[in-house]
């Protein structure tokens, strides 16, 4: 009976579970060295099931956000 699958992908931690341009900090740069975002939407489609996927913008670590704008060059 699934139909789709909404996978959390960025925590506020700053860890992404894809290849992120705003942070080093991903699962394609450290440990696993797997884009883990790619395998399951790729896997959810293949079983017929739409696909979507969650992230927090915010990050305590690693922010990209700094008063009400994405911050891409990391300023404080």
């Amino acid at each position: 009976g699934m139909k789709y699958i909404v996978p959390f992908l960025k925590h506020m931690d700053g860890y992404s579970l894809w290849n992120s341009s705003f942070t080093h900090c991903n699962s394609v740069t450290l440990f696993p060295h797997r884009d883990f975002a790619k395998e399951i939407f790729e896997a959810s489609r293949r079983q017929g099931l739409k696909v979507g996927g969650y992230f927090c913008l915010d990050e305590f670590v690693y922010p990209i956000v700094r008063n009400g704008r994405i911050d891409v060059r990391g300023e404080k």
